[in-house]
């Protein structure tokens, strides 16, 4: 039997319980009791069945609800508006493609993006904030504020010395604030400290950094070190006056002039020295790169040019034995030499193609006007005063007869002459070719005869050309 009060099993010969202590009357009542018991027993099992049914339908009911497409969707509207936007992605996403859900899910992917953004940007974690706001640079402001991001980074950078990173960071936001000044100013202080390549590569980041007259200085003063000196003095030639610009640009430009003096680009240094006369020795320098010009061109042949650049300087200068008296006086003895350097053209002449038999003879022949044929002479003085005589031409010439004028071919012979002389006179080029020289100008004569071609003809094939006018002086 069972108790009454506790449910334990009660033997039947006990009359009390022996785990309560609950007396036990008699069998008969003790056996209805448990009958009433267990009914009420059944019907509280029913009734939990009842309740456990009820309550799995109810769960199951709202688990099917909450599952919906159309339930996540309307949730993530609410987490949306209400600024949720962790919460909004997680059930933007479980709504999968219902209505504009992939849309709604980009949206608030650039929302929670853009507010992890400002928080990062309030702790001042700007790495962090320009990271979140360029994965929603569509969103608001996101890309106003990574400009603003970057200006704040860089001043930080600027505060710690960093100004590599700091220009950097100016450079993106250089229109925002006063980022163009502090590059300048970062800029200004490295070239100042004398790191001139830091400091020009920095102001190359400012709103025309390459007109910055202390990115022009750094540069011109890197050119300068390098010794690059006509580099340097076109760079500083726009500095201004800032620091020593001034100075270094016309030692520049003095550098520079030596160094084509000593390379004998003489013209050159003359036209460089005479930008900084009264400086050091440029004066000086202006009469030794005239003397050494003279001394060469005396040399390559052009008298009359080296005698023009003499008679500009101090006939009692010299530079290293170099006289200038010495070379005038040279000059002056070879003067007649003087008369025929340079470039000549043809005043007359003529070139023929002549068939030549026993009782009459045929011919071509074409005349030459001024400027047809060129002549150019140069002389060069020996130590015993005689003269090296250069001289080239390219003269046209028939070398074939043709009863038909389209049938008579012509070529150029290249007269290349180079002689000592000691006077005017004739100069042999080879068995057909003569030039001669003389003070009123210079004549070529050219004459071949062919009797090669047939029995009855000889053939004659001559050029005489007269250059009687100057064109050029050497």
């Amino acid at each position: 039997m069972i108790c009454p009060k506790c449910n334990n099993e009660i033997p039947e010969e006990s009359v009390f319980c022996l785990k309560c202590g609950f007396a036990v009357s008699g069998t008969a009542s003790t056996s209805n009791l448990i009958e009433n018991k267990r009914d009420e027993i059944n019907i509280k099992a029913v009734i939990v069945a009842i309740a456990a049914i009820v309550i799995l339908g109810i769960a199951s009911a709202v688990s099917m609800y909450n599952s919906q497409p159309s339930t996540k969707y309307a949730k993530a509207e609410t987490a949306f508006a209400n600024g949720d936007f962790a919460k909004a992605v997680e059930l933007y996403t479980a709504a999968g493609t219902y209505k504009d859900a992939p849309d709604k899910l980009t949206e608030a992917n650039y929302a929670l993006s853009y507010v992890q953004g400002k928080e990062q940007m309030g702790d001042a974690k700007y790495d962090e904030a320009i990271e979140h706001f360029e994965a929603s640079i569509a969103y608001e402001d996101a890309e106003d504020l990574i400009i603003q991001c970057n200006y704040l980074k860089g001043i930080q950078l600027m505060d710690n010395g960093e100004y590599d990173d700091a220009s950097a960071c100016f450079k993106i936001s250089i229109n925002y604030e006063d980022s163009n000044e502090k590059i300048i100013e970062m800029g200004q202080i490295l070239v100042k400290n004398g790191e001139y390549k830091k400091g020009a590569n920095i102001l190359a980041y400012s709103k025309n950094g390459d007109k910055d007259p202390y990115a022009l200085y750094a540069r011109g003063k890197i050119a300068y070190d390098a010794k690059n000196y006509s580099d340097a003095a076109a760079i500083l030639a726009d500095a201004g006056n800032i620091l020593d610009a001034k100075e270094l640009y016309t030692d520049a430009i003095y550098n520079d002039a030596r160094s084509k003096f000593f390379d004998k680009s003489y013209t050159t240094a003359i036209t460089l020295f005479e930008k900084i006369k009264g400086y050091k020795d440029a004066d000086d320098m202006i009469f030794a790169c005239q003397l050494m010009e003279a001394k060469f061109k005396m040399n390559d042949g052009y008298l009359n040019q080296a005698k023009e650049l003499l008679e500009k300087i101090d006939s009692d200068y010299s530079y290293k034995d170099i006289k200038v008296q010495d070379l005038l006086d040279k000059l002056e003895r070879n003067s007649k030499w003087l008369a025929i350097c340079g470039i000549w053209t043809s005043t007359s002449g003529q070139m023929r193609s002549t068939q030549v038999g026993s009782y009459y003879n045929y011919g071509w022949y074409r005349d030459f006007e001024e400027g047809d044929v060129n002549m150019v002479i140069t002389c060069v003085i020996n130590s015993n005063d005689t003269v090296t005589v250069k001289l080239e031409s390219s003269v046209p010439v028939y070398y074939t007869y043709s009863p038909i004028a389209s049938g008579v071919k012509e070529n150029d012979i290249n007269v290349e002459i180079k002689q000592r002389m000691s006077d005017f006179g004739t100069i042999k080029f080879d068995d057909v070719t003569s030039v001669k020289i003389g003070k009123d100008g210079m004549a070529v004569n050219y004459k071949v005869v062919d009797r090669s071609k047939d029995v009855y003809f000889n053939y004659i094939y001559k050029t005489d050309v007269k250059f009687g006018k100057r064109t050029t002086v050497y």
